[in-house]
C-alpha cells in the first residue's frame, strides 16, 4: 500500500442530524484529504434534518467538488445504501473506498497512519481493514469493541503487532480495495440489516484476501450516545441479529455446517433471552423470538415488523 493511493468514501446516513457536523467536522480536519476523490453521503429515507445539513454544508465548504449526496426515496438496507454509494463512482471506482457510519468520528491522522502501518504488510494480501473501535458505555469512559470470530469466540489478538488478522471488522468504518470488489462483487441486500459486513468479509477471505484490523489506530463510534448493553439493544437491530444469522449459515456454510452453526449460536440466542425474562423485558424477548423463527423460515430483505 502507497500513499499515492486513491480514496472513496461512503457514509450511509438515516436519521442522522446529530451526528452531521462532527463527521463533517473530522473529514476537514484529515491529513489525507487531498488523495480522497469524492465523499458520497447516501440518506436511507431520512425524516429528520440530515439531508437540509449536509445542503447546508455544501453551500458553505469550499471542498464541494468531492461530496455528492445521494436521497433515496425509501430505507431499503445498510447494503443497499452502501451498494449505490458503490454505484455513484460509476466505472472509476478509486484504489480504496471507505464505508462509514454517520455517527463516527476521525482523527486527523487516520488514513495516513492506517497506510504507513500496514506497509509492512503488503505480502498478506489484506483487501479489508479497519481500526479499533472505541464505544462509550458511559459519560466518561470508553470502550473498545474486540471482535469474535464466527462462532462467537474471541479473536486472537497480539498487542505488539502493528496489526492482527480476524474474520471480520466492525461494520462502523472499513476501508476496502478495489480488486475485493471486483473479485467478489458487492454488499448481500438480503440482509437488510446486520450480518451484511460479516457476509461480505467472509466472501472476501473465501477469496484470498485477509481482513486486518490497526492494533495503534482508533475511532470514536456512536459519540452522541451510551452504547447499549445487550438488555437495552434496539428492537430493530435485535430482531435481524438473530434473523439474519440463519441467512448467513444457509449461504455461508450449506445445510449441514449451516445446522452446526445455528445450534451453536443457539446457545448465545438463550442466554440473552434469559437475561431478557430476568429484567422483565418482555417486548425484546418476543422480537428476539419473531426474529428467529422468521429466519428458520428463511425470510429475506426488509420485514414487516410489529413495532
Amino acid at each position: 500500500m502507497k500513499n499515492s493511493q486513491r480514496i472513496g468514501i461512503i457514509v450511509g446516513t438515516y436519521n442522522s442530524e446529530k451526528d452531521i457536523k462532527p463527521l463533517l467536522s473530522s473529514f476537514q480536519q484529515l491529513t489525507f484529504m487531498h488523495q480522497i476523490e469524492k465523499i458520497v453521503f447516501v440518506d436511507s429515507a431520512s425524516t429528520d434534518k440530515t439531508v437540509d445539513l449536509l445542503e447546508e454544508y455544501l453551500k458553505d465548504t469550499q471542498n464541494i467538488h468531492i461530496i455528492k449526496i445521494l436521497r433515496l426515496n425509501t430505507n431499503k438496507g445498510y447494503s443497499y445504501c452502501l451498494n449505490q454509494g458503490i454505484y455513484a463512482f460509476g466505472h472509476n471506482i478509486p484504489d480504496y473506498v471507505l464505508f462509514s457510519n454517520a455517527d463516527v468520528i476521525y482523527p486527523p491522522y487516520y488514513l495516513d497512519d492506517l497506510f504507513e502501518e500496514l506497509k509492512d504488510y503488503q505480502s498478506y494480501n489484506i483487501g479489508i481493514v479497519g481500526p479499533s473501535v472505541l464505544e462509550p458505555i458511559d459519560k466518561e469512559n470508553l470502550q473498545e469493541h474486540r471482535p469474535r470470530n464466527l462462532w462467537g469466540l474471541p479473536q486472537y489478538r497480539d498487542k505488539d503487532q502493528k496489526v492482527y488478522f480476524v474474520n471480520y471488522v466492525h461494520g462502523c468504518s472499513f476501508l476496502v480495495k478495489k480488486e475485493v470488489l471486483e473479485k467478489i462483487g458487492y454488499f448481500d441486500e438480503d440482509y437488510f440489516l446486520f450480518w451484511d459486513e460479516i457476509d461480505f468479509c467472509t466472501r472476501a477471505r473465501k477469496a484470498g484476501f485477509s481482513i486486518a484490523i490497526v492494533n495503534r489506530l482508533s475511532i470514536l463510534h456512536h459519540p452522541n450516545v451510551v452504547i447499549w448493553d445487550n438488555l437495552n439493544k434496539s428492537k430493530t437491530l435485535l430482531y435481524y441479529q438473530y434473523r439474519n444469522q440463519f441467512l448467513f449459515a444457509r449461504k455461508i456454510y450449506g445445510p449441514i455446517i449451516g445446522t452446526l452453526f445455528i445450534i451453536i449460536r443457539f446457545f448465545v440466542f438463550v442466554r440473552e433471552f434469559i437475561n431478557y425474562i430476568i429484567k422483565k423485558q418482555w417486548n425484546h424477548a418476543k422480537v428476539m423470538i419473531l426474529g428467529f423463527l422468521r429466519g428458520l423460515l428463511n425470510e429475506k430483505g426488509i420485514s414487516k415488523l410489529p413495532f
